[in-house]
Order: structure tokens, then sequence, then C-alpha cells
């Protein structure tokens, strides 16, 4: 099972689990809003973008990751509920926000006078690639 974890905490309320005798049993529950902890949603192999959201290939998870059960793998980990539930789709559309956001970079704005600010654009996917193209048409015609 490992070392004892000092800052365990719950994987519904956060609250702290310090006061509980690890490793944690079937029958643990949340001091503090009495979940129960010897689950899915508490364990280190706990991803939601696994195949059925465990990272551990031997194991057998249940349907209902927040129900208590006998997985021999569970191992708690001592991260934040927000932590422990961030997936991958949401990493990817923050960085596809930022692709077509308003934080771009506003010194690549407009690289041509008469082309209309990329600003706008940016906001509209469509509109961006319409003023790629377009910007593409100018320069082959100035050739």
């Amino acid at each position: 099972m490992g070392q004892p974890i000092d800052n365990l905490v719950c994987w519904s309320c956060s609250g702290s689990l310090a006061a509980l005798p690890q490793p944690l049993s079937r029958h643990d529950h949340c001091p503090a809003c009495f979940e129960v902890l010897h689950c899915c949603q508490l364990c280190r192999h706990f991803d939601l973008n696994a195949v059925d959201g465990c990272k551990e290939d031997r194991s057998e998870p249940p349907n209902n990751k927040s129900e208590a059960n006998f997985c021999d793998y569970f191992e708690p980990q001592a991260l934040a509920p927000a932590e422990q539930k961030s997936s991958s789709a949401e990493a990817a559309a923050r960085k596809l926000a930022s692709l077509f956001g308003d934080d771009a970079d506003d010194s690549r704005a407009t690289q041509d006078p008469s082309q209309e600010p990329q600003t706008t654009a940016a906001k509209d996917p469509r509109a961006a690639l319409e003023a790629l193209f377009k910007s593409s048409d100018q320069n082959e015609r100035k050739d």
C-alpha cells in the first residue's frame, strides 16, 4: 500500500482526512460529508480518459466510481477534487480557445494595412479562415 498520506482530502468536499487511520477501510466515510472513501474517485488510478475510468490495466473497475468497492489496486491520492477531475478534453478546449481567443498576441494583428484586423476574425474561426485565404490570394496577385 505504501506510506500514509499526510494531506489526504475527501474526493467530494475536500475535507481533511488526517484523523482517519490508514490504510483506508472499505467502510470509511468522510467525517465532513459522509461520502465513502474507498472508491475510484479517491484512487490515484482514477482517470476519466482511461478505459473504464481506470489507469490500472489489471483492475475491474465498478460502474459507479463513487461507491465503495473491493479493488485491490486502490491507492488514495492527495489531490483536490478539481485537480482529479480535470480532463484532457478541458485542456484541449482551453488550448483551442487560446488559439482563437482574446488572449492572442495583438502585435501580429495586422501585417498589411489594407487587411482588416485579425482581432475580430480571431473571435470567429470562419472569419479567421477567410482572412487567411484572402491574404494568400493577395500575395499571389502581387507575384
